[in-house]
């Protein structure tokens, strides 16, 4: 079985807050299971651009302390920026890697992920991180996509650009799948030695006006940008020409519609 692919996050921090409409579902998803009040500690983990941990940063105005880390450094400037543009209080981010977070034992109220667990390197030891640095009797949410066929957004360009390779150079599939195949993640959370833990699907269905937007706001993101930068300028267009009519079957009142399920954990920290 090849890699899972990893796209480049600092070059991904340049254009990853197009997709943050589409997800920003999912972030209210896991905040509302955090239950937070009034002088918490709270970590975001592999915060990317800012989210989920900005969101907090704005409801709460100052009244929680937030660190936010990711391991990319260009992300964490993204989030530093939007910081001092908006004048947010109480929030700080910092490069800092997720299989070792620089805090001591028992130091957060509260833990928030959204997507990064599958994307660690070590997710094992990552998720033991982060359930070390929270006290007893907090709580942790972190969100994970479902596999890969239940994720039309990423599925269809990827299965799509596939085609557009021999059969003995295929591109690996995304990484971000790499935890939803049934079982993978209960096991993932067992290894870490969390047994009170809750999973629940969500499902982030996103709409756009037409073919040529979805396909404008994938080669804008830089999906599988290693991959399809391995094409010839005909491939690309051929892939181009596959999506648009793919996604004339996922058309509801002229819009594109393509559903995508993520699997969102709720753990407390009295269970381990």
């Amino acid at each position: 079985m090849q890699k899972p692919d990893q796209p480049d996050w600092n070059e991904m921090a340049k254009t990853f807050d197009a997709w943050l409409p589409y997800i920003q579902p999912l972030a209210e998803r896991l905040i509302s299971r955090l239950d937070l009040m009034t002088g918490m500690k709270v970590l975001d983990v592999a915060c990317g651009t800012g989210e989920p941990g900005l969101s907090i940063a704005r409801t709460w105005k100052g009244d929680v302390d937030l660190t936010g880390i990711d391991t990319a450094g260009a992300m964490v400037d993204v989030c530093n920026k939007k910081v001092k543009e908006e004048g947010l209080k109480g929030i700080n981010h910092l490069v800092m890697r997720a299989e070792e977070i620089g805090f001591p034992d028992k130091y957060f109220d509260r833990v928030i992920c959204r997507f990064g667990v599958m994307l660690f390197d070590d997710p094992v030891k990552g998720l033991c991180e982060m359930v070390r640095v929270l006290k007893d009797g907090g709580l942790m949410t972190f969100s994970v996509w479902s596999s890969l066929d239940k994720i039309e957004a990423a599925a269809i360009p990827f299965k799509l650009l596939a085609k557009q390779f021999p059969e003995d150079d295929q591109p690996p599939e995304p990484k971000m799948a790499s935890l939803g195949e049934p079982g993978i993640l209960e096991k993932l959370l067992r290894d870490a030695g969390v047994r009170s833990y809750h999973i629940e699907p969500i499902i982030l269905t996103y709409i756009f006006s037409n073919p040529e937007e979805f396909w404008q706001l994938v080669i804008k993101s830089g999906f599988s940008k290693e991959n399809y930068e391995r094409l010839s300028q005909e491939k690309i267009e051929a892939w181009h020409r596959a999506l648009i009519l793919d996604l004339r079957g996922h058309e509801q009142d002229e819009k594109v519609h393509l559903t995508n399920e993520a699997l969102v954990v709720v753990v407390e920290k009295d269970g381990i």
